[in-house]
């Protein structure tokens, strides 16, 4: 139940790091780590 929502937050947290970042490669860089499944 928590684990799509846990993803959310990562996914989320990702995007504002990557916009720090100013480069949009961290978020490709960033995306298949992001845990669909538990």
């Amino acid at each position: 139940m928590g684990c799509s929502s846990n993803a959310l937050n990562i996914w989320l947290l990702r995007i504002e790091i990557s916009k720090r970042e100013g480069s949009l490669v961290c978020i490709l860089y960033f995306f298949p780590s992001i845990p669909y499944q538990c």
